[in-house]
């Protein structure tokens, strides 16, 4: 890989989506920054039975940390709310963005299943410092195969 193969691939920027209720991810990515005519959005939509096994892993490990994080409902209006995780973004790579904010984001419901379709969105964002030392090892670990998953894609045959 040359030189300029290996900034591109540095300059990628890709974010992975994960959780309920599809249990499949969608790997987004664009870039790169050095190009001035950028590439717009690309979506790798990867069902279950063809995501890595590693990959797979690393991801549960990660979604099953950040549900963890959800705060309960407080509150006496809030007894009997139920709480139901949805959708965490994970930053793969982004050069872009400045140190310090979040690299994941959980969405997640929360909602009295007595009183009906009532549901209020909820959002739970992650910083590095909110990572323990095994979550960050873990996130360094699917960054590194979602980099290659994207990278792959990036340089495949146009219109596949």
């Amino acid at each position: 890989m040359g030189v300029a193969a290996r900034l591109l691939k540095q300059e990628l920027l890709i974010h992975v989506d994960y959780g309920l209720p599809f249990g499949d991810i969608v790997v987004r990515y664009r870039g790169p920054i050095s190009d001035p005519e950028a590439l717009p959005e690309q979506v790798i939509h990867l069902l279950r039975a063809r995501i890595p096994r590693d990959v797979q892993h690393e991801l549960d490990e990660l979604y099953q940390a950040f549900t963890r994080r959800i705060p309960p409902p407080s509150g006496p209006a809030r007894v009997g709310w139920v709480i139901q995780p949805a959708l965490a973004t994970i930053l793969i790579q982004d050069h872009e963005r400045p140190l310090g904010l979040a690299v994941a984001w959980l969405t997640y419901m929360q909602h009295v299943p007595a009183t009906g379709p009532r549901l209020e969105q909820q959002h739970l964002a992650l910083g590095a410092p909110d990572l323990t030392a095994a979550e960050r090892t873990t996130l360094e670990r699917l960054r590194t195969r979602i980099k290659g998953i994207a990278w792959s894609d990036y340089q495949g045959p146009i219109g596949q």
